[in-house]
C-alpha cells in the first residue's frame, strides 16, 4: 500500500517504472527512438510500447537463444541484434558468459561465477556509438543493465556519443560483485559534467540510476526540472532510509536469535542488506573453525557489505576486540558510509569492541593504528586488494601479529577469470606448502570464492 501511494506521488513528478528502470515519461516525445541495451526477453520494450509510441528501436541481447526469440515477437517492427555491448575497446567477437540464472541471461566479463555460469559464447560485439549511429544519430531512452560492463561503456562513451542521448536508465550490478560506489560516484561527476542530471531511484543502492540530458531542456525549463529532480531524488531519499532502517532492525534483531556457527552463517547469506560475497558451504565451514576458535582479537582487511564480518563478530568471544580494514573507493570493493558503520557496530555482542578503520591497509599509518589497538591477533582474515603484490603485502604486514596457533585466512583462493584481477590463488599456491594449511573449496572448477586457511605456528 505505502509502495504504491509512494510510486502514484512520484509519477505526479513525471516519474515511471517500467521492469526495475525508471525514466521521465514527460520528456519523451511521441513518437519515441530508443534502445535496450541487453534485451533478454523483451520485457521492458513490451512494457514501454504497450503505453507509448516507439517510432524506432534496437535490442541487443548478446545470449543467441534469447536474440532469436526476440526477433520471433519483434522482428518485424524493430531492429534486433545479436550482439554484447562492450566499451568500444573491443575488437571483433567478445565472449559472453551465459548464465545458469534465469534472471540473467548473460555478462560480458568477469564476476560471472556469481550467477552461475552456463557455458562461454562467441558473440559479435558493438558500443554505445554504433547503437546511437544505428538508430540514426539520436536516442530518446537508453536502457543498460549489461552486468558490470555498463560502468566500462559509460566510461569509455565519447562526449559526442552521450550529447546524442536523452535519457539513460541505467542498472548497476553492485549486488552481483563488488563494485565501489567510488567509482559509480566518479561515473555519477562525469554524467553531471556532460551536462546530466542524475536520479537514484533506488537509494542507498544503485540498481535504478536515470541520466537525464539537461542540454536537451531549454535554459528556462532546465532551472525548474533541477528543482523536480532535487524534489524527486529527496522522496528516493526519504524511501530508502525509511525501508533501510526497517531492514536494518530486522537484521539487528534478528542476529540476537542466532548462536550456532550454521545459523549465522545461513542468516549473514539470507540478507541482502549484508549477505557476504561467498559460496554458502564454505561460509558455513568457516564459520566452524571460528567458533572453535573463540577469537578475542580478530581482523578483516576488506569488509565490502559486512557479512563475513557478521560471522567474525558473533562467533568470538563475548569480550573480543574486532578490527575492519576497509579502503574507501578500494577496487575490490570497500568503503563504508556512517549508516554500513552503525550497521556494523550493531553485529558486536555483550563487550565486544568493534574498531573501524577506513583507510590503506597498506600504509604505515594503518598499520600502526591496527597496533596501537591489539599486539596480536588469533584470526586475521585477508579479503582486500586481490592483486599478487596486494595479497602479498597485507599478509607479510600482518601475518606477523597473529599469534601461534592462530589463523590468517585468504578469500578467493580458486583460480578466477584473467580479466578479473584476481590473483589470489597464485599467492596462495606459493605460501600454503609452508605451513599446516586447509582449503575450503566446494568446486574448483566454479571460478571464483574458495577460503584458504594458514595455521601459524605449525608444521606442515
Amino acid at each position: 500500500m505505502l509502495k504504491h501511494i509512494f510510486y502514484l506521488i512520484v509519477a505526479r513528478l513525471g516519474i515511471r517504472r517500467l521492469e526495475g528502470h525508471s525514466f521521465f515519461q514527460a520528456l519523451l516525445p511521441q513518437p519515441a527512438v530508443m534502445a535496450d541495451l541487453e534485451a533478454r526477453r523483451g520485457d521492458f520494450f513490451a512494457a514501454l510500447k504497450s503505453e507509448h509510441s516507439i517510432c524506432r528501436a534496437l535490442l541487443a541481447e548478446p545470449d543467441p537463444a534469447l536474440a532469436e526469440s526476440l526477433k520471433q515477437t519483434f522482428g518485424g517492427e524493430t531492429n534486433v541484434v545479436h550482439a554484447a555491448v562492450g566499451s568500444g575497446n573491443n575488437k571483433g567477437p567478445g565472449v559472453s558468459k551465459c548464465s545458469a540464472s534465469p534472471e540473467t541471461s548473460s555478462i560480458l566479463r568477469g564476476w560471472a561465477a556469481g550467477c552461475g555460469i552456463a557455458d562461454d559464447v562467441d558473440v559479435p560485439t558493438i558500443d554505445l556509438a554504433n547503437v546511437i549511429s544505428e538508430l540514426g544519430g539520436q536516442v530518446d531512452l537508453v536502457k543498460l543493465g549489461i552486468e558490470r560492463a555498463e560502468l566500462n561503456i559509460l566510461e569509455a562513451a565519447s562526449a559526442s556519443t552521450l550529447a546524442s542521448c536523452a535519457q539513460l536508465t541505467v542498472k548497476f550490478h553492485d549486488n552481483s560483485q563488488p563494485i565501489t560506489r567510488g567509482v559509480i560516484d566518479g561515473l555519477c561527476k562525469r554524467m553531471r559534467h556532460e551536462g546530466y542530471g542524475v536520479v537514484n531511484a533506488s537509494w542507498p543502492y544503485v540498481d535504478d540510476v536515470l541520466f537525464v540530458n539537461l542540454r536537451h531542456i531549454t535554459a528556462i525549463g532546465r532551472a525548474l526540472f533541477r528543482c523536480r529532480m532535487a524534489l524527486v531524488n529527496g522522496l528516493f531519499i526519504l524511501r530508502g532510509a525509511f525501508f533501510w532502517s526497517i531492514r536494518l532492525v530486522k537484521v539487528v534483531l534478528g542476529l540476537r536469535l542466532q548462536s550456532k556457527p550454521e545459523a549465522v552463517a545461513a542468516f549473514a547469506l539470507s540478507h541482502d542488506l549484508i549477505n557476504p560475497w561467498q559460496v554458502p558451504s564454505e561460509l558455513h565451514r568457516f564459520a566452524n573453525i571460528v567458533a572453535t576458535l573463540r577469537p578475542k582479537k580478530v581482523m578483516e582487511i576488506g569488509t565490502f557489505k559486512g557479512g563475513t564480518l557478521c560471522v567474525l563478530c558473533r562467533l568470538s568471544s563475548p569480550t573480543a576486540d574486532i578490527i575492519s580494514v576497509d579502503l574507501p573507493g578500494g577496487r575490490f570493493g570497500g568503503g563504508y558510509n556512517g549508516m554500513r558503520a552503525f550497521l556494523f557496530r550493531s553485529f558486536c555482542k555483550y563487550s565486544q569492541a568493534m574498531h573501524l578503520i577506513r583507510g590503506d591497509s597498506h600504509s604505515s599509518e594503518t598499520l600502526t593504528r591496527v597496533k596501537s589497538i591489539i599486539q596480536s591477533l588469533d584470526i586475521l582474515f585477508i579479503d582486500g586488494d586481490h592483486t599478487y603484490e596486494g595479497v602479498k603485502r597485507d599478509f607479510f604486514a600482518y601475518s606477523p601479529l597473529v599469534r601461534p596457533g592462530g589463523v590468517v585466512a585468504f578469500h578467493d583462493i580458486v583460480e578466477h577469470p584473467k580479466d578479473s584481477g584476481c590473483e589470489v590463488s597464485r599467492f596462495w599456491e606459493e605460501i600454503k606448502e609452508q605451513y599446516r594449511h586447509e582449503e575450503i573449496i566446494e568446486n574448483p572448477q566454479q571460478g571464483w570464492a574458495g577460503i584458504g586457511i594458514l595455521y601459524m605456528g605449525l608444521a606442515p
